[in-house]
């Protein structure tokens, strides 16, 4: 909009004041104001009585009234669109949860969620337990495509052979009790059931385990599979309870033709059908492998010969497929049998133009003599990529997908709409869905039910650029390959559309802290949110350090120098709408991720001037949500900017965890101030200009806001003030010592000059000690502490902390003193969650 068009709209919505003129930066998106009524006071969740209030001082109450009179009030929140247009319309973009816009996701306490649990586990008693729990899982693909599942969970002696061998017994029964169903139809005479699928992994209380592909479910192999993944496990995470899954998927197929088919060739064109009818998300047809790998056998190939001989290529079927199957050329033969193809035309292609599996017919080469060659292979172009699914593979590059290629990425339709894919995300850029792929073409995970999310961007004008921004981000933080940072599996470009594939998350942090009750201020509870504090905190670290890279690091996005260099890089846009929860047990203890860099930025520099003056690489440019913008946001902005971010996301949420729900529907509320540069604006930042600058700016308004003329807003004082006077009524040090610590250190990210807060580093340090002694208290204490009108949440039994120091030879009332003396290495943390690499560098 003109800059006369903006001021005239802004004079008619405000009438009575001046035509003031917009500051230099990001304009807020305006919107419908608030109801023209004072807030409700804190504890009081709209529509609902509260039960914990806390009075506002007489000057900040009046000045919250004050800016809520003006009338038509447009306000800046942190769900609305970001500074540099366009951006994503929906949080969500990985959760699996339906879009929503923030004002409609802030929920009183009336529409909360069942609460999440923080659970830890008691440890085993040895590092090797005799028995472990197994569960087994067996899917059977019925003639029409139902699926028949069934689930065994029995415990064994996991490293006696007697066990598997009853295991495998169980299997077997289930199996033949399967083959008889079949073959009581008359129908099915002449099918034979296989395995489509088959995976032995460990799960842990907090860890997946490494997994196995199994083949063949002999007693031997189930053996074999187990133990080397048990041993695997307990390695990485000894005295942490698992148990082993072992799932095996079975499907059938026809390879004895009634008198129906009449032919053996239409028979298995037949069955060729009906394992197609499944398209995947670009609604293409295609074969999974391990179907196609039943019927591309030297028999099945010997049959069709021999039903119709060829004439020019010899009279001996065996002796054919044999060759077919030795070029590795059996998947063509099949795919030229599916379309009605003759068999000579066929062995033509194999052995006159030497193609096979691996170097197909192209378009456009025609040029045989063969008559009819050329308009066969033409017609069975368009249908032969659907024999050939690409396979999946964890590699963090980006892939150029030719016009009909396919990948096996199947859509998962939305059950409450009827709609054929479930969206996570939706915005300008494109959209994000849920999504499953075809066990037999990845090794991802060894889960056959694992859903994954897949980002799509259109490929015109600044959505191209937003993909490569964010894929370019991505590859220099696949490498890392933090806990607690999304990185993606993989990616590629198609049909002018460019795709990421993701891991799917549970939901992210906005959705948590909106629908779910705080868990309690338990020394378990304390433990976990620290423990994902210093996550967050260590993965921004990651993207923060330098890095050195070699000159050998292939880098697709981006020129880089071919000497070494180092590489540090920024994220700002860090607010809860992306920080993603990964739950691996289902409702138990979230592990929180940062995610979507679309607005963050990698930057080298050459070796040779690490020792120079130390400068950190300034951005002008704004991409991320307004609302956690630090004072420096009409300046140049460094990596300081994402601590002040960071600070908001730890405020909020602590406010979530430590008072009464509506809280943080309130606090929301009470931080909206209307901006003092332009009249009928609103915004809810964390700071406000002081009265000196925003007197400076408000008569021409090109003065641009200085770092030191802003302080914090009284919504964000009142609350660190209502927070330490509920921890002071904690009875427990947990709550009282170390939550009021974590305040401190949030005080000090919330410093109006950024050369004034601690770094990623510094904050690290400061997190690490806070967790340990949360994790340290919280096993040799077994008070729990309930938050009011929330749940309790669950913590260890005292009888644990009692044998532990008695072990030690410490006496239990000094054990906490004694703790806090040792070393790092010496102190047995009893939530290993992260890897040491990252817990303590």
């Amino acid at each position: 909009m003109p800059r006369d068009s903006l001021e005239g709209a802004v004079t008619r919505r405000s009438p009575t004041g001046p035509s003031p003129t917009a500051a230099p930066g990001p304009s807020p998106t305006r919107r419908p104001g608030p109801p023209n009524k004072p807030p409700a006071a804190p504890g009081r969740a709209r529509g609902d009585a509260g039960t914990h209030e806390a009075p506002l001082d007489a000057s900040e109450s009046s000045s919250a009234t004050r800016h809520q009179r003006v009338p038509s009030l447009s306000v800046q929140k942190a769900s609305d669109r970001s500074a540099e247009a366009p951006q994503p319309t929906s949080p969500d973009h990985l959760s699996p949860r339906p879009p929503a816009s923030r004002p409609s996701s802030i929920r009183s306490a009336r529409s909360r969620e069942r609460p999440f649990q923080i659970i830890e586990d008691d440890p085993l008693p040895r590092i090797l337990p005799e028995k472990s729990e197994c569960r087994l899982r067996i899917t059977f693909d019925g003639r029409d495509g139902t699926p028949k599942q069934s689930q065994l969970t029995f415990e064994k002696t996991w490293t006696d052979p007697a066990s598997y061998g009853e295991l495998y017994q169980q299997i077997k029964q289930r199996v033949d009790a399967h083959k008889r169903e079949l073959v009581r139809d008359r129908q099915n005479v002449g099918i034979e059931v296989y395995q489509r699928h088959g995976s032995c992994l460990v799960v842990g209380g907090r860890h997946e385990g490494p997994y196995s592909v199994i083949e063949d479910y002999e007693a031997e192999v189930l053996e074999q599979k187990a133990i080397q993944n048990i041993c695997g496990f307990i390695y990485r995470h000894p005295f942490e309870p698992f148990r082993l899954e072992i799932c095996l998927h079975f499907s059938s197929i026809r390879k004895t033709p009634q008198q129906s088919y009449g032919r053996y060739g239409r028979m298995v064109i037949a069955e060729i059908n009906s394992k197609m009818s499944d398209n995947n998300f670009m609604d293409q047809e295609f074969l999974p492998r391990v179907h196609r790998d039943q019927l591309t056998s030297a028999q099945i190939i010997e049959n069709i010969l021999r039903e119709e001989p060829p004439r020019k290529f010899g009279s001996d079927p065996r002796r054919l497929s044999q060759e077919i199957v030795q070029r590795g050329a059996s998947t063509l033969f099949i795919a030229c049998v599916h379309r009605s193809m003759e068999n000579d035309l066929a062995l033509h292609l194999i052995f006159g133009h030497n193609y096979n599996d691996t170097k197909l017919p192209l378009p456009g080469k025609g040029t045989c003599r063969e008559p009819s060659c050329d308009y066969e292979v033409k017609i069975l172009l368009k249908h032969l990529r659907a024999f050939f699914a690409r396979t999946i593979e964890r590699d963090g590059k980006r892939h150029e997908l030719e016009y009909d290629e396919v990948m096996p990425i199947m859509n998962i339709a939305n059950e409450e709409t009827g709609a054929k894919e479930t969206k996570l995300g939706e915005g300008s850029y494109g959209s994000v869905t849920a999504v499953t792929i075809d066990p037999s073409h990845h090794y991802l995970t060894g889960d056959p039910d694992r859903t994954f999310a897949l980002k799509k961007f259109t490929d015109q004008g600044n959505f191209a650029a937003s993909f490569r921004r964010e894929f370019s981000m991505l590859e220099r933080l696949f490498r890392k390959q933090h806990p607690h940072i999304v990185t993606h599996i993989t990616s590629w470009t198609q049909r002018g559309i460019h795709y990421i594939l993701y891991p799917q998350a549970t939901r992210n942090l906005r959705t948590h802290i909106d629908k779910h009750q705080s868990p309690g201020r338990s020394g378990v509870n304390v433990a976990w949110l620290l423990r994902q504090f210093n996550g967050l905190a260590d993965g921004l670290r990651s993207i923060h350090e330098m890095t050195e890279e070699t000159s050998g690091y292939e880098h697709s996005s981006t020129t880089v120098d071919q000497t070494n260099h180092f590489v540090y890089g920024y994220h700002h846009d860090i607010k809860p709408e992306n920080i993603l929860l990964f739950e691996h047990v289902p409702g138990r203890n979230p592990v929180f991720k940062l995610s979507d860099f679309g607005a963050g930025k990698f930057h080298t520099m050459p070796k040779s001037q690490i020792h120079e003056t130390m400068i950190s690489q300034q951005s002008s440019q704004l991409r991320g949500t307004m609302s956690y913008y630090g004072p420096e946001l009409r300046r140049s902005k460094t990596r300081p900017f994402d601590i002040w971010a960071l600070a908001c996301v730890y405020f909020e949420v602590t406010i979530w965890f430590a008072l009464p729900p509506g809280h943080l529907e309130q606090f929301h509320l009470l931080r909206e101030e209307q901006s003092p540069r332009t009249l009928g604006w609103a915004d809810d930042y964390y700071w406000r200009e002081s009265p000196v600058a925003g007197a400076g700016a408000g008569a021409g308004g090109a003065t641009a806001t200085a770092a030191d003329d802003a302080q914090l807003r009284p919504a964000v004082t009142q609350y660190f003030t209502l927070l330490r006077d509920e921890l002071a009524k904690d009875p427990d040090e947990i709550g009282r010592l170390l939550l009021g610590s974590l305040l401190d250190l949030i005080l000090e990210c919330f410093a109006i000059n950024p050369k004034e807060r601690p770094t990623a580093d510094k904050l690290c340090n400061r997190l690490d000690e806070l967790q340990n002694q949360a994790e340290t208290l919280a096993k040799n204490y077994e008070r729990e502490v309930s938050t009011p009108g929330g749940s309790s949440g669950h913590s260890l039994q005292s009888s644990d902390a009692s044998d532990h120091d008695h072990d030690n030879g410490n006496a239990s009332s000094n054990g906490g003193d004694d703790f806090f003396a040792r070393s790092p290495s010496q102190r047995n943390l009893t939530f290993p969650e992260d890897p040491p690499s990252h817990r303590h560098r």
